[in-house]
């Protein structure tokens, strides 16, 4: 019976032994579960708090002294009346947009302060989405706007809707990017945020691409105009006019026009040329506007002045 005992003992041990380990090692598993599930809570609570600063202006709280990235109040009311969708598309990675120095050119690292602004959007409204595009994997993506193949690059921004395409950049928007130019503060060893034009920009073209109708300006040219007037056709552009460039020596006043434009001609029409503007104007088709830019260089023009 002893020697019965004595082989039923070690048995008992090993089973006391195994019953513990096994429960310590239950114990370790269950803290270790318990760790992962609140990591994986952490990483989840983070990325819904990430996703509720995007998506909501409540959540992404301006806190910079001078409001560089709140949108005025008037850019707010537009945006929030848009019912129609609109797409932004960033054609750079979100990556490139949010770190500073990413574009060399970027010096004083304006192009997250821009990207910031133009996240504002679509938190006014769900109706605005933006998209980053990769051009280095979709280089295929700029045959979609053939009348912007020729501009379209890195760092563009096409803003699109079902009625029309508008197509804008951090380089239009962000004058230090194109130029040596910029308003440089001492104090915060950072560009001026008076050079950033994003919300003017953005705001415009946002409007322009969701327009019942875009006016239509035809700008004549082959009058020895006096001066460079592309940057006043880009304003007009950004303000939501289509505006199309018209050699009067050659082709004729186009039908949809609803304004012609002269700046400073420094010669006067031809017979021809004031034929063409007086088979515009008398047409009779609908409101027709004559717009004359003089200058102290022009010379008398008897046949333009007889138009006006």
């Amino acid at each position: 019976n002893k020697t019965r005992v004595k082989g039923i003992l070690p048995k008992i041990k090993d089973t006391v032994h195994l019953i513990r380990t096994s429960t310590r090692f239950r114990h370790g598993t269950m803290a270790t579960v318990m760790t992962v599930i609140f990591f994986v809570f952490i990483v989840l609570l983070n990325m819904a708090v990430m996703k509720m600063k995007e998506r909501y202006t409540f959540m992404s709280i301006d806190m910079t002294d001078d409001k560089r990235y709140t949108l005025t109040a008037e850019t707010e009311k537009l945006i929030k009346s848009i019912n129609e969708r609109v797409e932004i598309d960033i054609l750079a990675t979100e990556a490139q947009c949010t770190t500073s120095g990413a574009l060399t050119s970027d010096t004083y690292g304006q192009i997250p302060i821009a990207h910031e602004i133009i996240k504002r959007y679509p938190q006014l409204n769900d109706n605005i989405s933006i998209n980053y595009v990769d051009l280095s994997k979709m280089p295929a993506y700029i045959t979609q706007f053939p009348e912007y193949s020729d501009v379209l690059d890195y760092y563009y921004i096409v803003i699109k809707s079902a009625r029309r395409t508008r197509v804008t950049s951090f380089y239009e928007m962000l004058p230090s990017l194109s130029s040596d130019y910029a308003a440089f503060d001492s104090t915060t060893q950072s560009s001026s945020v008076a050079q950033s034009y994003t919300e003017t920009y953005m705001t415009s073209l946002i409007k322009t691409v969701t327009l019942d109708k875009t006016p239509v300006v035809a700008f004549v040219d082959g009058l020895n105009v006096d001066g460079n007037c592309s940057e006043f056709l880009s304003v007009l552009e950004l303000n939501g006019y289509e505006v199309d460039t018209v050699d009067i020596r050659k082709e004729t006043i186009p039908d949809e026009a609803d304004i012609v434009m002269l700046a400073a001609p420094t010669t006067d029409l031809s017979k021809a040329q004031t034929a063409k503007l007086d088979d515009y104007l008398g047409s009779g088709k609908k409101s027709r506007t004559l717009v004359v830019f003089s200058s102290s260089l022009m010379p008398p023009m008897p046949r333009l002045n007889s138009l006006l």
